[in-house]
């Protein structure tokens, strides 16, 4: 097995009114290998939505893998506050 040199990240924004297909999916980043555990901060994401995310990996040789398992992530509103 190669070393992994980069991965890379993808990832849709749920939309109720059209149906899931493939290129829903945008490439949002690519990221250099870290030992793991490694992570990532994602920014300019809105609150009151839900967004899923594929990673692959991209080896020393330039192999790509598989796709993962989607994950997913609701972003709740934030709550209001009156402080009257």
């Amino acid at each position: 097995m190669a070393a992994i040199e980069s991965y890379q990240l993808y990832a849709y924004q749920e939309n109720k009114n059209v149906p899931v297909n493939s290129s829903l999916w945008k490439n949002i980043g690519k990221l250099e290998a870290l030992p793991l555990p490694m992570a990532c901060t994602l920014t300019q994401f809105t609150a009151g939505h839900t967004y899923h995310f594929l990673v692959r990996a991209i080896d020393v040789y330039k192999r790509y893998s598989a796709f993962s398992n989607p994950g997913t992530i609701h972003l709740r509103t934030p709550a209001t506050v009156n402080l009257s």
